[in-house]
């Protein structure tokens, strides 16, 4: 299983390495594939990938190993068992069953939470708006006890005129 994750780990750092932005610094053809899949990820053989298809791999040491990495067990029995199955039949591979659900009721589980999105943003403008009409009725009333108290202000100085006046005469 260590060695499975190898090769995929060696995949997987050739392709990052390949796609990454700067492509000016980390060059794919000044890399030495094979000293890395030796050195870094103890690769008893080269996977096959396309990065590899017309590159010189002469540089790698298959004659010095007498290793088959088919004659590496796993400790894992599962996984064991499933190597032997693919070796007997290659066309018979086992397959992960992933739990499918329909487009329907994906597409209608997506209409619930726009819809619930949409009711959530409805009812907080609505809370915004009435706490700004709120607001409004509020300077509104503040601006009518002001006119009101304009009035009594206006009437006390037009008493106290009167006051005068007769006080006056």
């Amino acid at each position: 299983a260590i060695y499975d994750r190898s090769k995929q780990a060696f995949v997987s750092y050739v392709q990052a390495y390949a796609k990454h932005e700067c492509s000016l610094l980390l060059r794919l053809k000044e890399l030495d594939l094979c000293g890395v899949a030796q050195g870094a990820f103890a690769l008893l053989h080269l996977p096959k990938m396309p990065e590899l298809k017309n590159r010189d791999t002469s540089n790698f040491n298959q004659q010095n190993q007498p290793i088959d990495p088919e004659s590496i067990p796993y400790k894992d029995k599962s996984l064991a068992k499933k190597r032997q199955m693919e070796k007997e039949d290659p066309n018979m591979k086992i397959k992960k069953r992933v739990k499918t659900v329909a487009f329907s009721i994906k597409k209608e589980n997506k209409l619930k939470k726009r819809l619930k999105r949409l009711r959530r943003e409805q009812a907080e403008n609505e809370r915004i708006l009435g706490a700004e009409n709120e607001l409004a009725e509020n300077e509104k009333h503040i601006d009518d006890i002001a006119k009101e108290y304009s009035k009594l202000k206006k009437q006390r100085r037009l008493q106290r005129y009167n006051v005068r006046i007769l006080n006056f005469i």
